[in-house]
């Protein structure tokens, strides 16, 4: 069970989606949310597959300037990919590595 102050800031958090983004909430009411407008992965996930198949091409060949252009594509495939995950979910801060002492 909730408590009272519990109770509140839910309907407050309640009340803030609903006025920021009316349509996402009418998607949680009905049971079928939305994703946001702005979550576009899927232009970088095309040109990773492109860049994976270019490196296919460039072993099979052995083209070195082919293979730099994969190489490069895939490294930023992987960067822009992890940046919008983090975008999209909201990441405030970039993870760091703790020490374990």
């Amino acid at each position: 069970m909730l408590s009272q102050g519990d109770r509140r800031r839910l309907e407050e958090l309640a009340s803030q989606l609903e006025a920021e983004d009316p349509a996402f909430a009418e998607g949680l009411r009905a049971g079928r949310p939305a994703p946001p407008s702005d979550d576009r992965r899927w232009p970088v996930i095309a040109t990773g597959l492109i860049a994976a198949t270019a490196f296919l091409i460039a072993m099979a060949t052995l083209s070195l300037p082919l293979l730099f252009v994969a190489l490069f594509g895939l490294g930023w495939s992987v960067t822009a990919y992890r940046e919008r995950v983090r975008r999209a979910h909201h990441w405030t801060t970039r993870p760091q590595w703790r020490r374990l002492s």
